[in-house]
């Protein structure tokens, strides 16, 4: 077939758009490179097109160029893909043997399953961001690669991470922001397998986490009758900042509240004049909690929650009729169980029973409950007890605030802009139900409890970094 030139008259074979482009640049080069022929007559074809004639054929050999590259570098890694494979297999790796064998998807699954379920590991362990990078880590290790055993665990690869760890500390501990930002301590005591020990961390804003300075075992010291006393944590605390190369850069230091550290504090301030120290926020709020939980009136609600929980968990007959009942209402909620190491905990468990009053209320007056006819039944007497509902309500609302304080501090999201607005709700709410809820006997005390020069001294001081 044949085709004209509208500008120059040209006639040529073989009706392909890529001809007439190259026509159409009036570029000699181009023309001939693209089959068009002699190039059209530049002052009768109108500029646009020449224009757009071009930039399509640059763009076209750009594209071209690019695919040539990548199929040149697609034969160089299938190139060294398979020497490596030889290597593989002259050094006597069965390589062709295990490339051909392939584990189905689900078969893989199921296996994950398995090993989470036999090793008693909760299942949202798997969205764990190291988990997530174990499993990409062995999908592109090599063939021979073998898991350790325990010994190779827990000896040359720990030693190889420690020493990793101690590099990547001295990095931190070296880097110029050090000077510019300051650095937080922080000491706090622990016993772990009946070890008193005693925690020295650094910390800054730019830092993802802590650093460990140093756990000292306390042991020795304990058993020739002395105790972990301000002194004793004085002189372990100052050795750790001494060693410290930056420890001028060391602006803060925060402890617990109890007494001994207190001491501490002040023994830390003479030694290092430059340095504040502060009681830990989360500390604070332990013992506002505390204080409140230590009136007679807030104990008996405490205990009567406890009394609540630990019945309806105490057989298989009552536990599952408080879940067939909790059913019938829509309600996923669960008991939470006290425990007085974690703090503020009594306050949630009755926030919870408050959620579930309408199913413990049911689950008291169900017809299987009044016929079991029990003869210790302290427990019908309180959920049919709405003085008992009001005075947890009024409590609970007393100290949300404190605990949502708690969280907030307890977190490892960056709230340090929030804190001082909540600090200050939470002695709004206290007053609040200091000066108006004359009708429960603990909220006029509560106030009392609180040490609020402590409390907001320490916060404001927070709020002013």
């Amino acid at each position: 077939m044949k085709w004209e030139c509208t500008y120059c008259g040209l006639q040529r074979t073989g009706v392909h758009v890529s001809r007439m482009r190259a026509h159409w640049t009036c570029d000699m080069n181009m023309s001939k490179a693209g089959k068009g022929g002699p190039p059209c007559n530049a002052s009768k074809c109108p500029d646009y097109l020449r224009e757009s004639c071009i930039k399509e054929i640059e763009n076209f050999n750009k594209d071209k160029e690019t695919q040539v590259q990548r199929k040149r570098k697609a034969t160089e890694e299938a190139t060294a893909r398979a020497k490596r494979m030889a290597v593989a297999h002259q050094s006597g790796q069965k390589q062709q043997k295990l490339r051909m064998q392939s584990t189905d998807h689900i078969e893989v699954d199921n296996l994950m399953f398995e090993f989470f379920a036999a090793e008693n590991i909760p299942f949202r362990k798997i969205n764990a961001p190291t988990f997530k990078k174990l499993v990409a880590a062995i999908k592109n290790a090599p063939y021979s690669y073998t898991t350790p055993d325990r010994q190779k665990l827990s000896g040359v690869i720990l030693d190889r991470n420690y020493g990793t760890y101690e590099a990547e500390r001295t990095s931190r501990l070296s880097m110029p922001a050090v000077r510019i930002y300051g650095t937080t301590a922080v000491t706090d005591g622990a016993t772990i397998q009946k070890h008193p020990l005693v925690n020295v961390l650094v910390s800054m804003c730019l830092w993802p986490k802590a650093v460990l300075l140093n756990v000292h075992d306390c042991s020795d010291h304990v058993s020739q009758g002395f105790s972990k006393d301000a002194e004793f944590v004085s002189d372990l605390v100052k050795g750790d900042l001494r060693k410290y190369k930056q420890n001028q850069h060391v602006d803060l230091l925060i402890t617990d509240g109890a007494s001994d550290m207190t001491n501490l504090r002040s023994n830390i301030e003479s030694l290092f004049p430059w340095m504040s120290t502060m009681w830990c926020i989360c500390h604070v709020c332990n013992c506002i909690l505390a204080a409140i939980g230590s009136i007679d009136e807030v104990k008996e609600l405490i205990e009567k929650g406890k009394k609540i929980v630990t019945w309806f968990n105490e057989t298989h007959f009552l536990s599952s009729l408080f879940r067939r009942v909790r059913t019938e209402h829509d309600v996923q909620l669960q008991f939470i169980l006290g425990c007085d190491t974690r703090f503020g905990l009594f306050f949630l468990l009755l926030h919870r029973i408050l959620k579930l009053k309408q199913v413990l209320k049911s689950c008291v007056a169900d017809a299987s409950y009044v016929a079991s006819k029990f003869t210790d039944d302290e427990v019908k007497g309180i959920v049919d007890d709405e003085t008992f509902w009001a005075s947890v309500d009024s409590l609970v609302k007393m100290v949300w605030p404190v605990m949502m304080l708690l969280r907030m501090a307890d977190g490892e999201t960056p709230c340090l802009s929030k804190l001082y607005s909540l600090a200050t709700s939470v002695g709004d709410r206290l007053r609040l139900h200091a000066g108006l809820d004359d009708a429960l006997p603990f909220a006029g005390r509560s106030i009392v409890y609180v040490d609020y020069a402590v409390f907001f001294s320490s916060v404001s001081f927070l709020g002013s970094l």
